[in-house]
Order: structure tokens, then C-alpha cells, then sequence
């Protein structure tokens, strides 16, 4: 039913493949943040005096958030 997919027939040559590819590595990298923060937290490395790392990764989440928010209607429901 379905054809075997291939890197060929992915179009690269468009911005919507490459703009979502590296949304989706950010969200990766964003994964990869929290789970380091989390063991972080775990071994008590964070407390009311020391927590500029959870607000940086914070903030980077809700940058990613955005930029998807505001990419996904102009790329994939204008086209």
C-alpha cells in the first residue's frame, strides 16, 4: 500500500522539512536538558538560592514553544 520511503524522497529543498528537523532537534536538546536538570535535582544540587539553571531551560523551552507556535501556521497551514 505505502511505498518504501527514502531519504530521496524527503524534499530538502523546501524550508518546511529543514524548519521542522531542527525544531524537532531543539526539542531533543530541551529532553536531554530537563533529564539532566532532573538528575541534578535528585541528588538536591538546587534549593531556594540556587536555581538559575531550571529558569534557563525554562525560558529555552518556552523559546521553542514559540518559535513552533508561530512556524506551524505560517508553513504548514498558509501553504
Amino acid at each position: 500500500m505505502f511505498g518504501k520511503l527514502t531519504w530521496d524522497a524527503i524534499p530538502f529543498d523546501e524550508p518546511i522539512p529543514l524548519i521542522t528537523s531542527l525544531v524537532v532537534i531543539l526539542g531533543i536538546v530541551g529532553i536531554g536538558i530537563w533529564v539532566w536538570l532532573l538528575l541534578r535535582a535528585m541528588k538536591g544540587q538546587f534549593g531556594p538560592q540556587y536555581f538559575g539553571p531550571i529558569d534557563f531551560a525554562a525560558l529555552y523551552w518556552h523559546l521553542v514553544d514559540l518559535i513552533w507556535i508561530y512556524l506551524f501556521p505560517l508553513l504548514y497551514l498558509i501553504h
